[in-house]
C-alpha cells in the first residue's frame, strides 16, 4: 500500500507535460476519488468515538393490567342470562355450605349424646358395683322411708338347761327392719304403754318365726284392728316382700293370738278369694299370714312351712313381725 502511494505520488508530483497518457488517466482517477474518500472519512467516526452498539432483549412478559377489564354484553339478555348463571352458582355453593353445616352440627350432637350415654352407663354401673359392696343393712337403709330404722341385734346370753350359755336374740342369718313407735305421737315422758315393730326377713315355717320372736324379748304381731293391718301392710312393702306371718293360729277351729287377746280375726281385713280354705290337698292349714294376693293384701291361713313345700313361690318373698311391747 505504500508503494502505491509513492506511485501516486510521483504520478501526481509531475507536470502534465511530463505524464504520459497512462499517467495522465490515472491522475484523473485519483483526483476524482479524493473528494469521495475525504467524505467518507469525515463521516465516519473513528473506533474510538463508536459507540458499543447493545443487543435489545426482548421483554417476554405479560402485560399486567391494573384493572380488571370490562365485560361487555351483546343485548340485555345476555347480561341477565349471565347475571342468572352467577346466582345458580352462589345458591349452589350456599346450600352445599349449609348441607356440610347441619352434617357437622348432627355429628357433634351425635358425638355429644353417645359420650353422655357412655358416661351415664358407667355411672350406673359403678352404682351397681357400689351398691353390692356395702353391708345389706347400709343398702336397706338408704331405700326405706324416713323414721325407718335399722337397728344391729345385740345377742344377750342365758343359762341354758344344760348349764352352757346360750345366745338368744333375732337369727343372725335374717334381716331386721325396725319401725318407729305404734303411736308417734306420744312422747317418752307419757307413763302409757307403748309397742313398736320389727320385720325380719326370712325364709321359714310359723314355729321358726313363733320361736325367733319369743327370743327377740316379744312376740309375734297381733293385728288389733284394720288400722293395725293397714300398718302391718306398710312395714311389709317398705321391707319389700309379699308374706308376713303374724301372731295368730287356728285351735280346734278357733283363732288364738299370742299375746292373749281375743279378736274377731274377720273384723281385721278382708281374706283372699276362697280363704279361709282350712286345708290344701288335706293337709291342715291353720298358721295365719298377710299377703299380697291379686293386687292386694289380704289374710290367708297355710301350713306351717310353705317354703319346704312350695318353695318358688314362698322364699325369699317371706318374712314376720315381731311386736315389742313397753
Amino acid at each position: 500500500m505504500t508503494e502505491k502511494k509513492s506511485d501516486a505520488e510521483k504520478v501526481l508530483n509531475k507536470s502534465e507535460s511530463e505524464m504520459s497518457e497512462t499517467e495522465k488517466l490515472m491522475a484523473e482517477i485519483i483526483n476524482s476519488k479524493a473528494p469521495e474518500d475525504e467524505e467518507n472519512t469525515a463521516e465516519t467516526p473513528s473506533e474510538e468515538q463508536m459507540p458499543e452498539a447493545t443487543e435489545k432483549k426482548k421483554d417476554d412478559r405479560l402485560p399486567v393490567f391494573s384493572h380488571k377489564p370490562t365485560v361487555t354484553f351483546k343485548s340485555s339478555a345476555d347480561r341477565e342470562k349471565n347475571v342468572g348463571k352467577a346466582l345458580k352458582r352462589s345458591r349452589a355453593s350456599m346450600s352445599i355450605m349449609t348441607f356440610f353445616t347441619i352434617m357437622l352440627l348432627a355429628g357433634t350432637t351425635l358425638f355429644i349424646s353417645m359420650v353422655k350415654s357412655v358416661k351415664n352407663s358407667d355411672a350406673i354401673e359403678a352404682d351397681n358395683i357400689s351398691a353390692e359392696t356395702p353391708a345389706l343393712s347400709e343398702t336397706l337403709a338408704a331405700v326405706l322411708p324416713e323414721g325407718m330404722i335399722i337397728p344391729t341385734p345385740e345377742p344377750s346370753s342365758e343359762l341354758g338347761e344344760n348349764g352352757e350359755m346360750t345366745e338368744t336374740g333375732t337369727p343372725p342369718d335374717a334381716i331386721v327392719i325396725m319401725s318407729g313407735t305404734s303411736e308417734e305421737n306420744k312422747t317418752e315422758s307419757e307413763p302409757e304403754a307403748r309397742e313398736h315393730y320389727e320385720v325380719v326377713i326370712k325364709d321359714g315355717s310359723w314355729e321358726e318365726a313363733r320361736e325367733a320372736a319369743e327370743l327377740a324379748g316379744g312376740h309375734l304381731v297381733t293385728v288389733s284392728d284394720y288400722d293395725e293391718f293397714q300398718k302391718c301392710v306398710k312395714l311389709a312393702i317398705d321391707a319389700g316382700i309379699d308374706i308376713l306371718w303374724i301372731g295368730c293360729h287356728r285351735e280346734n277351729g278357733a283363732y288364738i293370738w299370742e299375746n292373749g287377746e281375743e279378736i274377731d280375726i274377720d273384723g281385721i281385713g278382708a281374706w283372699g278369694v276362697g280363704e279361709p280354705s282350712y286345708t290344701d290337698q288335706g293337709a291342715p292349714e291353720d298358721y295365719i299370714m298377710l299377703w299380697f294376693m291379686n293386687n292386694r293384701w289380704c289374710l290367708n291361713d297355710s301350713s306351717n312351712d310353705p317354703c319346704s313345700e312350695y318353695p318358688r313361690d314362698y322364699c325369699g318373698k317371706i318374712g314376720y313381725i315381731i311386736e315389742y311391747e313397753d
